[in-house]
């Protein structure tokens, strides 16, 4: 089957990690150029498929440069400075109880009696007090001053890159400022800053309604708005398995898309005119969520999808899926760094390339269980590998919570998402929906806390190398058949080879003890020691204090210590001090 798209994306993907580590923008323009020129002298068919495979890469790799350069913008050579700075929210804000985090474009800053024009993106943070109470919106210009920061990047074992996740959304610096006043409002995009309204009205309905804890749940169900969801309730959908639908993904916009377009097709609207609808719907779904990767990536794939039987062509999901990650790259090349775009990638390339076959081995199954466990095992194939990198953790139970637990949020979402909108039109009409929607996700709740407090619910994965990764990508091609030219016909065979690759994988993961080991762990304020002692026993010398660079709901035992420990393959400390 011809899939350009996929040809693309295996030159464009190395070309942006490279470019990422390398910085030679316009040497790597020019050797792309060389390349593109190449492509059109040459007379050999793979001569010329060398040279734009090289065109790709290097282009790429020029890019992630220029963006990065971009994104980085002027503000990032004030950082550790204190500035007066004016600029214009260009997202949502995430509301906490006791602080609001805006991203803000940076416009100018005061240097002495003038302003000087600057670009750049910033992370606001803002304390929620009697002073400071009201929160924003999108397209509002504020002035604001703070000294700002260089974003911590990862600082120990199993830590969290934060400066990674701040560039990946193109923000270069972070301040804190105790006080923030709006002077304006600034020209933006009309269908965003409506969407971002929206996002906003539909949350405090659902605050009015449903008591705190249900509707931070829904509103994260619905709209991504995690900000006041507690860390204990995380915890248990994280530790099911389940926490992926917090993440607005294909699932929401699938379920949104299939709904609008089965409603409009019962009425026995034409097949077009309902794709049409679909698919503003979806889009405008994404504007309100705020365009992250994943819920790009099922936007445009299911767009792809359905427009297939319309135009009379194949659908191919692995190209549709190559060509989302090409567009979504377009946007923001520093997005393949992303956990939630590898996640939701990976999540969707593993049914792809698995869920046929474990149709087959469930095939005396009844058929919604038997779709169900293909779905979940087909996508957890390749996401174990992405959560054990990032988390040190894997789900153990997250196979059975998800048959339980996906229906009923899904109802919840499509119940949630039609009274929020209901509400926002004639409120009475939309109490309902919202209602039983909050009993639904009290039930998945429920169910999310068992399944976390199960025996060995979770398995502890300590840091692993490329390698692994390696052996992993080749177990899987030889199981389940990957590549026509490395198949291996004979059964026996197949076998012995799937279970010697498990075997030295396994054996590579487990941690050796290499004797005494001492680790002083940066926790920022106060002191934090762990030891290993020649025979495996653990000791934990105090958990530090607060860190200097978090505010809020920081834990720095959650946050810095578990992580850590985590990353190490270990579950429990022997002594405490």
């Amino acid at each position: 089957m011809y899939r350009p798209f996929l040809f693309v994306i295996v030159f464009f993907i190395p070309g942006i990690i490279f470019g990422s580590i390398a910085k030679a923008t316009w040497l790597f323009f020019s050797i792309g150029i060389l390349g593109l020129f190449c492509v059109f002298v040459s007379r050999n068919k793979n001569t010329r498929l060398a040279f734009f495979g090289i065109f790709i890469f290097f282009i790429a790799a020029f890019y992630c440069n220029f963006k990065t350069e971009r994104a980085l913008g002027d503000i990032s050579c004030y950082v550790g400075q204190q500035q007066i700075v004016i600029g214009v929210i260009n997202s949502s804000p995430v509301l906490k109880h006791d602080k609001v985090t805006y991203n803000i474009k940076t416009l100018y800053i005061c240097e002495g009696q003038k302003y000087k024009k600057v670009s750049g993106n910033v992370s606001l943070s803002v304390l929620r007090d009697a002073k400071n109470n009201q929160a924003y919106s999108f397209g509002d210009v504020v002035r604001f001053s703070g000294k700002l920061k260089d974003p911590q990047g990862k600082r120990n074992p199993g830590g969290f890159d934060y400066k990674s996740y701040l560039l990946s959304k193109g923000i270069s610096a972070t301040v804190f400022s105790r006080e923030i006043k709006k002077i304006g409002v600034y020209s933006t995009n009309p269908i965003i800053k409506m969407a971002s309204s929206l996002n906003c009205k539909i949350s405090t309905f659902y605050n009015e309604i449903l008591p705190e804890n249900l509707s931070s749940l829904l509103s994260g169900v619905v709209l991504g708005v995690k900000g006041n969801i507690s860390r204990e309730i995380l915890s248990y959908f994280s530790d099911a398995g389940v926490m992926h639908l917090f993440a607005i993904s294909g699932l929401h916009v699938g379920i949104i898309f299939s709904a609008v377009y089965k409603l409009f097709d019962a009425f026995n609207v034409s097949h077009i005119t309902s794709f049409i609808i679909g698919s503003f719907t979806s889009i405008f779904y994404c504007f309100l969520v705020g365009l992250t990767p994943s819920v790009l990536r099922a936007t445009i794939m299911i767009i792809i999808l359905f427009l297939a039987p319309i135009a009379e062509r194949t659908y191919d999901a692995l190209n549709s899926i190559c060509l989302a990650a090409f567009i979504i790259l377009l946007i923001n090349p520093m997005y393949l760094f992303s956990v939630s775009f590898q996640l939701s990638f990976c999540a969707t390339l593993g049914i792809i390339l698995f869920f046929g076959q474990f149709r087959k081995y469930f095939s005396k199954f009844p058929v919604f269980l038997r779709d169900s466990l293909s779905v979940i095992f087909s996508a957890q194939l390749l996401v174990w590998p992405v959560s054990a990198y990032y988390f040190h953790k894997v789900s153990i139970v997250g196979f059975l919570a998800n048959i339980f637990i996906v229906p009923i949020v899904s109802t919840a979402l499509v119940l949630g998402f039609i009274g929020g909108l209901a509400g926002l039109i004639i409120p009475v009409f939309g109490i309902l929906p919202v209602k039983i929607s909050g009993l639904l996700l009290l039930l998945s709740e429920k169910i999310a806390r068992f399944s976390s407090r199960l025996p060995f619910s979770n398995l502890v994965i300590p840091d692993f190398s490329i390698i692994i990764f390696a052996l992993y990508v080749l177990l899987l091609i030889i199981a389940f058949d990957l590549f026509e030219v490395i198949r291996i016909k004979n059964i026996k065979h197949k076998k012995v080879i799937v279970c010697a690759l498990i075997f030295v994988i396994v054996v590579i993961i487990i941690p050796f003890n290499p004797g005494l080991e001492v680790t002083f762990i940066d926790v920022g304020q106060g002191d934090s020691i762990f030891i290993k002692t020649p025979k495996g026993r653990t000791v934990l010398i105090d958990g530090g204090g607060a860190s200097p660079y978090y505010s809020g709901d920081f834990d720095t035992g959650k946050d810095i210590v578990e992580p850590f420990l985590y990353a190490k393959g270990i579950k429990r400390i022997d002594l405490m001090v």
